[in-house]
């Protein structure tokens, strides 16, 4: 009788047990809820709603696994509100977190072990490479904006590195995460590849997910914009002939990545002709035009089977992760200078960069879904054999408790840096005389913009939507001094 009564006992204890934890887990499922309302907030233009969410989430979990992407998007943030100070504390609490994580070891077993029976997002957030050579432009475009070059220079230069070491690198991190997913699976008996060999899996895998080849990437994990910018910098603010040459290479590796803008073809061929004596440079404007958004992640669920405990096939409900892209952007921005209109022209396209890296990541996340799944179907099952009378109270709270918790934690890995622009164009044309040009981005009357001094001019344009007001952003190389030219043909 005493041992029945404790058995007893130990079932409503265990029921109990997984209905707080589901109560723990739906709590924690929801705790970057307000991220995911200050990207929502950004992608309608309203950049105060944003900011006050992002600040609020850090104030409350800044320091948590999503510390890198919370920094990126309030650096993104407060850098169109104009505040590049704020931006760059914003980024570097960002940079700090990447160098951290990457001096720790990979993600171990048993962080693995414990995103399987929660969610991928208790996995640290640890910045896709696409955030990494991006964060070091935005820091490098921020200190143009405040006049410092030295420092620009170090973060443009870093922007090129990160490219460099992205695929050795990542071939190895991804090559890890396999093993140590596999790791998991043997830990929790699960048989992946039996799922995976699926026919029917496989036929879902690719219909979901066909939409993502269609984009071209221009190499793994190489961004042109980056490439651009480093030619740009170093061509205006060139120190000696080494710097030029650098500038050259640069445009000539943007120019085979997109040949049919014309601008960078022009800019390449002046290089060319300065460098071999036939020309000397004319004052140049440059307009960057960031426009629309980057692709945002949204899941779909799936039916998956599962093998445990050399059963049947079980088959149970995943959510996978899938790239959203936002058609809804400003195609070109036409500058109009004394009467010639110059449209801007792509340079790179944020969509066709991040699908390639989300489907070099692929293998890995579908790995880990399959696993967290059948971890969950584990443990909902392991709990339902604990009651002999199935028909009792406590096999139905364990029902219940155990769906819910698979209801709750089933959640795949949304977390991206949304507030990246889709297309980054640019236009160049001669510095008018009266260093005054005008904007027309189709939506209203031309905006004029007046030209700060300087031998080489670049307006930086963000449009968020056609419907949004844009940010206008200068800065310049070589301010009212001769010490550029003459430093140049040194």
């Amino acid at each position: 009788m005493t041992s029945a009564r404790h058995l007893g006992d130990l079932q409503r204890h265990c029921s109990l047990g997984v209905l707080l934890l589901c109560a723990c887990f739906l709590i924690g499922c929801q705790s970057n809820a307000t991220l995911r309302h200050a990207q929502q907030a950004y992608r309608t233009g309203n950049l105060q709603l944003s900011s006050a969410l992002i600040n609020d989430f850090i104030n409350k979990e800044g320091r948590g696994v999503d510390r890198v992407i919370a920094h990126l998007e309030q650096g993104t943030i407060r850098r169109e509100m104009g505040d590049l100070q704020g931006s760059q504390a914003s980024f570097n609490v960002a940079d700090q977190a990447i160098e951290q994580i990457d001096n720790k070891p990979d993600v171990s077993i048993s962080e693995e072990v414990y995103a399987s029976v929660t969610n991928m997002n208790n996995l640290v957030y640890r910045g896709y490479d696409s955030d990494r050579v991006m964060l070091s432009v935005y820091r490098a475009l921020n200190q143009l904006q405040m006049g410092d070059y030295a420092s620009a220079r170090v973060h443009l230069i870093r922007s090129y590195n990160r490219q460099v070491d992205a695929v050795n690198r990542n071939a190895r991190r991804i090559e890890k995460a396999q093993q140590t997913a596999s790791s998991v699976a043997q830990k929790k008996n699960v048989n992946v590849s039996r799922t995976s060999n699926d026919p029917a899996f496989n036929r879902a895998m690719s219909n979901h997910y066909a939409h993502i080849k269609q984009y071209n990437a221009y190499a793994d994990y190489v961004n042109p914009f980056a490439e651009w910018m480093q030619g740009l910098f170093f061509f205006a603010d060139a120190a000696d002939g080494s710097d030029m040459e650098r500038a050259r290479k640069s445009m000539q590796r943007v120019s085979g990545m997109v040949p049919s803008n014309r601008y960078v073809q022009e800019d390449l061929n002046m290089l060319e002709a300065v460098q071999s004596g036939k020309q000397g440079i004319t004052p140049l404007t440059y307009v960057i035009f960031a426009t629309g958004v980057a692709p945002s992640r949204g899941e779909f669920r799936l039916d998956i089977p599962v093998f445990l405990f050399a059963k049947d096939v079980d088959y149970v409900g995943a959510n996978f992760p899938t790239l959203e892209m936002h058609p809804n952007f400003l195609r070109q921005l036409n500058v109009n200078v004394q009467g010639q209109r110059f449209g801007t022209q792509l340079v790179a396209d944020m969509d066709s960069i991040i699908a390639q890296e989300f489907e070099n990541e692929l293998p890995v996340t579908i790995t880990r879904t399959i696993i967290s799944a059948a971890s969950k179907a584990a443990i909902a099952y392991g709990l339902r054999q604990t009651v002999s009378d199935q028909n009792s109270w406590e096999a139905l709270a364990i029902r219940l408790a155990a769906g819910a918790y698979q209801v709750a934690t089933n959640e795949a890995d949304q977390r991206c840096w949304s507030s990246l622009p889709k297309q980054f164009q640019v236009a160049r044309f001669p510095t008018p005389a009266d260093r005054v040009i005008h904007l027309d981005d189709h939506a209203g009357s031309p905006a004029p913009v007046t030209l700060i001094p300087g031998k080489i001019n670049v307006v930086f344009v963000r449009s968020i939507a056609p419907h949004t007001p844009m940010t206008i952003m200068q800065f310049s190389f070589g301010k009212g001094s001769s010490t550029w030219q003459t430093a140049l043909h040194n």
